[in-house]
C-alpha cells in the first residue's frame, strides 16, 4: 500500500501514508525491511533485493544471508517504492514466524551492525559470520492440487533436482493421495510448517537462477 494515501477508506492505505510522509521521507538514507515469513511457513535468512541498484548490493553484501532473491520488487512494498525514490532498501527475511531463534536473531542483528559499520555510523569489522550466500532470480512453488496433510521430504537450503521427490500429501487416514517433485534444480527456500494444506496452498518453494 505505499506509499499511501491520506484520504483512502481503507485503513491501512491511510497508515501507510503517514509512516511514508512523516517518518520514511527525509529522515531515511538506508532502510532494512525485517520480517519473518508467514505463520505455517518458514524461511531461511532470505532476502528480497532490486541488484539494479548499485547501492542495493552494496547493503546485500552486508548481510550474512543464506538466500537472495534478485527481483524487481513488488508494487507499494515497503522496499520497492523506497527504492524507486532513491533509497537503497531490503527486504530481510528472518526464518520462521512466532518463534525465538537465536541464530536468526544473532545474524539479524549482526547485518544491521554490518550496515552500520560500513555506512561510517559506528566503528568496528564487518563479519558475515562465515555464512555464503545463494543469489537466484526467480521462486518456484510446489502448490497443493488437493488438501490433505503435507509430509515435506527436503530440508530449507538443501540443493534439489528437477524431478527429485519433496512431499507427499496423506488423507486423514495415513494414505498418500499425491506426491510432488522438485519442478527444476535450485535451492530449497520455504517449506510448510504446518501439515494441513488446502487445495492452492505453497507446500514448499525453490529458488534458482536462470
Amino acid at each position: 500500500m505505499m506509499p499511501g494515501d491520506a484520504t483512502s477508506s481503507n485503513a491501512g492505505s491511510r497508515f501507510a501514508h503517514a509512516l511514508w510522509h512523516n517518518l520514511y521521507m527525509d529522515n531515511a538514507d538506508i532502510f532494512l525491511d525485517l520480517h519473518t515469513d508467514s505463520t505455517g511457513t518458514a524461511f531461511p535468512f532470505f532476502m528480497f533485493a532490486d541488484f539494479r541498484s548499485a547501492d542495493v548490493c552494496r547493503l546485500a553484501a552486508l548481510q550474512p544471508a543464506d538466500q537472495i532473491l534478485e527481483d524487481d520488487g513488488i508494487d507499494g512494498s515497503v522496499e520497492t517504492e523506497l527504492v524507486r525514490a532513491g533509497i537503497p532498501s531490503l527486504t530481510v527475511e528472518l526464518g520462521c514466524a512466532n518463534v525465538f531463534d537465536p541464530d536468526m536473531t544473532r545474524r539479524g542483528v549482526q547485518g544491521i551492525l554490518n550496515t552500520m559499520v560500513d555506512y561510517k555510523m559506528i566503528a568496528g569489522k564487518v563479519d558475515l559470520l562465515g555464512i555464503e550466500t545463494y543469489v537466484g532470480n526467480e521462486e518456484v512453488s510446489v502448490i497443493a492440487d488437493q488438501g490433505g496433510f503435507a509430509r515435506v521430504l527436503v530440508k530449507l537450503n538443501q540443493d534439489v533436482t528437477k524431478g527429485q521427490p519433496v512431499a507427499t500429501m496423506t488423507n486423514a487416514f495415513g494414505d498418500v493421495v499425491a506426491e510432488y517433485s522438485a519442478p527444476c534444480d535450485g535451492r530449497v527456500l520455504s517449506v510448510c510448517t504446518t501439515p494441513l494444506r488446502e487445495p492452492g496452498a505453497t507446500i514448499m518453494q525453490v529458488l534458482r537462477r536462470i
